[in-house]
């Protein structure tokens, strides 16, 4: 396979800090991956992850899209 066909399968990736603004794609994400577990909550994203420590609350967005926390 060369260069050129692999190019169809490339996508933007990118690592980032959470923000307040991620907590639906966080609350999907964690829905659907931890089944049995319940989600936080608004203010426990807010309150206990992002400003308690926020450099530890990072993302993995593929094309735009927030996919795993």
């Amino acid at each position: 396979m060369d260069d050129t066909e692999l190019e169809k399968y490339e996508r933007l990736v990118a690592v980032r800090r959470l923000r307040v603004s991620d907590y639906p794609a966080v609350l999907k994400v964690q829905t659907d991956v931890f089944k049995t577990i319940e989600p936080w909550s608004r203010p426990q994203f807010f309150l206990g992850r992002l400003r308690s420590f926020p450099e530890g609350q990072l993302g993995v967005e593929v094309e735009g899209e927030l996919v795993a926390i």
